[in-house]
């Protein structure tokens, strides 16, 4: 006997090779079926051979068992660095395990470095080993490629082609598709749709009264949370001078159900009838 395996259907495959076989010649392996087990092991493998993490947040990857559940069984993983190295992500290694009739996924987590550098595009790879214990078979994604994108980069491959996205002057964070007055940056910062031109979204002015005292509030919306952004509210008394951030935010952020929030920011000197307060939104992004 040179191999044996089992097959989907619960049956035991043998591999063989020999020189006669029952008193007969024989050039070749000979492979013998025979009932195997009273129902089926299942399937392992990974749940996509592609993956996308983005900076600052923690990429779950999950693997299924599929196609029965008998026996316990568990399978090693493992990173592997490629252009991507263990500066731009944690590695992660371990073994999965599951019961006898469990069928449930299970999730390798790896989390994704914030760093200094744009990592857009660069990639690892996560694997399936052999089986360490059980009878289940691997399926054909055992491996995974993982690419690495800033939250900025995330959303330009979500929202532009291939092509587009090598067009700055359409997918760049200067550039303005929908033609709405916003940029791509701010459109990403807001949490609003590079393709939609609207007129709601943008930071509104307002007053809020406090004790008697009227300040000047500016709200907006921003991301959560804001990865590889950075929103500075900033404020004067004169048009042409520098700006300061002496303002402070008012209430606790509403989340919105989308992944941002509002917030509101209150102007630290009261709006009286001879001053001029003016108050504005920065959004930059690092790198």
């Amino acid at each position: 006997m040179e191999d044996f395996a089992f097959s989907p259907d619960g049956r035991v495959v043998f591999g063989g090779n020999f020189g006669f076989f029952q008193g007969s010649a024989d050039d070749g392996p000979l492979w013998r079926f025979y009932a195997g087990l009273a129902s089926l092991p299942g399937t392992v493998q990974l749940a996509t051979e592609a993956h996308s993490g983005v900076e600052g947040t923690t990429l779950s990857i999950t693997a299924t068992r599929t196609g029965g559940s008998l026996g316990a069984m568990s399978v090693g993983y493992a990173s592997v660095a490629g252009t991507a190295t263990t500066a731009d992500f944690t590695g992660a290694s371990g073994t999965l395990s599951w019961t006898d009739g469990d069928s449930s996924v299970k999730t390798i987590s790896v989390p994704i470095s914030a760093d200094a550098l744009s990592d857009n595009g660069e990639t690892f790879t996560m694997n399936l080993g052999e089986a360490l214990v059980g009878t289940a078979l691997l399926g054909s994604a055992q491996q995974s490629t993982v690419t690495i994108y800033s939250a900025f980069g995330a959303w330009q491959a979500a929202n532009f082609t291939s092509v587009e996205l090598s067009n700055s002057a359409i997918s760049g964070d200067s550039a303005d598709p929908d033609g709405d007055g916003r940029d791509n940056l701010t459109e990403f910062a807001l949490g609003l749709a590079p393709r939609v031109p609207d007129a709601a979204g943008s930071p509104a002015a307002g007053i809020a009264n406090i004790s008697g005292t009227n300040y000047l509030t500016l709200t907006f919306r921003r991301r959560v949370p804001t990865l590889d952004l950075t929103y500075t509210v900033q404020n004067n008394d004169l048009l042409g001078t520098s700006w300061t951030s002496t303002a402070s935010i008012v209430g606790a952020p509403v989340s919105n159900g989308d992944g941002t929030e509002t917030v509101t920011f209150r102007d630290d000197t009261p709006v009286s009838g001879t001053s001029q307060r003016y108050m504005r939104l920065q959004i930059q992004r690092a790198p």
